[in-house]
């Protein structure tokens, strides 16, 4: 026989995201648990951003903050599967990061932590904080 040369394969934009049915997460699990407050969640970024420039590494003040702030970040994600997503375009943890030299092993821990969760049962691959983590073990070298 002959091959069908004029069949389309619809490809997703990050070739490494599983195959993820927006409609189908939209629908699914209680709508009231979707993030629909953006800037409450951009306040509670720039508290975690703006409490590393004014503390000291490992000061228990500021790493209890910043632990409160991603125990929240984790509770939003795991609210609803499509919270990552709409959330995604803020770029948390990649910025999260990004200050991983500014951070203590303690806070450190809980960010690969949140990776880990979006990597597992998000199930996707988060490119642009993998983009971030190249970068911190870059300047380590």
């Amino acid at each position: 026989g002959k091959v069908d040369n004029t069949a389309k394969i619809n490809l997703p934009d990050n070739p490494f995201a599983s195959a993820v049915n927006v409609a189908e997460l939209l629908e699914a699990g209680p709508q009231e648990k979707r993030v629909r407050n953006f800037d409450a969640f951009r306040v509670m970024q720039r508290l975690f951003l703006d409490s590393i420039k004014h503390d000291t590494v490992g000061s228990d003040r500021g790493d209890r903050l910043r632990l409160n702030i991603l125990n929240r970040v984790l509770d939003v994600f795991s609210q609803h599967g499509i919270n990552y997503y709409l959330l995604q375009e803020l770029h948390p943890l990649a910025q999260f990061i990004d200050q991983l030299e500014n951070l203590s092993e303690d806070v450190v821990h809980s960010v690969f932590s949140i990776l880990i969760y979006v990597v597992m049962v998000v199930n996707t691959v988060p490119l642009a904080e993998l983009c971030s983590l190249c970068c911190a073990f870059e300047k380590r070298i």
